[in-house]
């Protein structure tokens, strides 16, 4: 929380990852593409050197807490690279090539989808070390991006694959009306999401203690009736075996638990404590956002620049097929400071896209929560627009809008914690479960489906 501070002022472009730094033109070089009716998108590298260079903007150095230091964007970005880099055994040098590729490859893949909306199946990166990617199109690759690959000798970077049946965001609805089958079928505990590695629907179903096992053919016979009731169309409108994958998972918890406990803050109230994820401006004034599964009655967020509590007023909430996240005004005025860890105070400069976040297989994402009182950045993301059906006490809740990401370092009292990298919001958090291999898995709402929710904006310096 901060009272009445002066933001930091950063002239010029939003930095690091919210545009592409000369990465991408428009050109037709090439007498093929040039007879095309649309320019083709360029795909060009950049350096280290690129990565780190913040010369063109100026951030003030604010005061903050004793204790606390302020880490302006270069600062940020060494930080969470060394600490991923301490965690998961992989030199610095190695992160930052691949980083630089997937910054180049991400921009690239997010121009296409905007070019080519309904032709591409699935974006992805080998998740092994390496620098490559791989665009599955509906049909055939158009003629004029094989051509510019083929130009720019990127052929062994970036994989062109034809032959996909559905696009990316009929594959997304596809897999939220699994979900809904499986709750027409009594499961209780089921997690559902489109793989774009495998471009198949993963469906895990956790079998409490006799509960029988899905039968397949009933199962493909809901979905299918969920498919006809929806506005899906020609081959997204029909599914078979070949197009799901299904896992069972064995035990007597729930498949997610949540983990209720100035972003980065202890917020208290109604018995319970949670995380609070990011400041933001909204239609009942500013305040901050946190997971809306967090206990009724939380009224107060613990000040950590000036000591003692602070009065919350809540406003609205989501918790279901929309998302887990809630919104609170505040008595202060709030601005893009968050704590990356109780020792780290940064500032917000860009919010994530959800659909980039399947692409960096490698560069992966932080979490800090108050409660933890850790930041960890060893969590690969997995999957994007996951659905999970969890039953706790008799009661059955489904959540729509997560992401799905490796590895577990949050408790309860976590819960609305800001997942970030250097700089960048990617959401907040929701919960923690496993997977039908028994590893551990985080959930996080992604930040862009949490301000369409609530119709917030999260702060960013400027």
């Amino acid at each position: 929380m901060y009272t009445n501070k002066k933001a930091i002022v950063i002239i010029s472009a939003i930095l690091y990852l919210s545009t592409p730094l000369s990465i991408f033109a428009n050109e037709k070089s090439n007498n093929s593409i040039q007879n095309s009716k649309l320019s083709v998108i360029t795909f060009q590298e950049i350096t280290r050197d690129d990565l780190y260079d913040f010369s063109k903007y100026y951030e003030e150095e604010l005061d903050v807490p004793k204790g606390v230091v302020f880490e302006n964007s270069k600062v940020s970005l060494k930080t969470d690279i060394a600490l991923l880099a301490k965690e998961s055994g992989i030199p610095i040098k190695a992160i930052e090539e691949k980083m630089l590729f997937e910054k180049a490859f991400g921009e690239y893949a997010k121009k296409l989808l905007t070019r080519y909306p309904d032709q591409i199946t699935a974006i992805w990166m080998e998740e092994k070390y390496n620098t490559s990617g791989h665009i599955l199109f509906v049909g055939d690759v158009p003629r004029e991006i094989e051509i510019e690959v083929k130009r720019q000798g990127l052929n062994d970077k970036i994989f062109l694959e034809s032959g996909g049946n559905i696009s990316i965001s009929d594959n997304y609805k596809r897999a939220v009306l699994v979900s809904k089958a499986l709750i027409d079928l009594k499961y209780k505990n089921t997690v559902t999401f489109f793989d774009h590695t495998k471009n198949i629907i993963k469906i895990e179903i956790k079998l409490l203690k006799g509960e029988k096992k899905p039968i397949k053919k009933d199962l493909i016979s809901a979905i299918q009736t969920q498919f006809d009731k929806s506005s899906l169309k020609g081959k997204s409108a029909i599914i078979n075996l070949n197009n799901i994958n299904l896992k069972l998972i064995e035990g007597d918890e729930p498949i997610v638990s949540t983990q209720s406990s100035l972003g980065g803050s202890w917020i208290l109230g109604g018995g319970g404590a949670c995380t609070s994820g990011w400041a933001v401006s909204g239609p009942s004034g500013d305040g901050i956002i946190t997971a809306g599964h967090c206990p009724a009655g939380i009224n107060q967020i613990i000040d950590n620049e000036e000591g003692g509590l602070n009065n919350l007023q809540w406003i609205s909430e989501v918790h279901g097929t929309e998302g887990d996240v809630e919104y609170h005004t505040t008595d202060d005025t709030e601005d893009s400071r968050f704590y990356a860890d109780a020792t780290r105070i940064r500032s917000v400069n860009h919010t994530m896209f959800t659909v980039l976040m399947t692409i960096p297989w490698f560069n992966k994402v932080c979490v800090y929560g108050r409660s933890s009182n850790i930041r960890t950045c060893d969590h690969q993301i997995q999957a994007i627009n996951v659905t999970t059906t969890s039953t706790l006490n008799g009661i059955t809740t489904t959540v729509g809008n997560l992401v799905r990401a490796s590895n577990v370092s949050t408790i309860g009292g976590d819960s609305g914690g800001g997942w970030s990298w250097a700089n960048i919001a990617y959401g907040i958090h929701h919960g923690t479960g496993e997977d039908e291999a028994g590893n551990e898995v985080s959930y996080f709402m992604p930040i862009l489906e949490a301000q369409n929710a609530l119709g917030v904006s999260v702060m960013v310096a400027d």
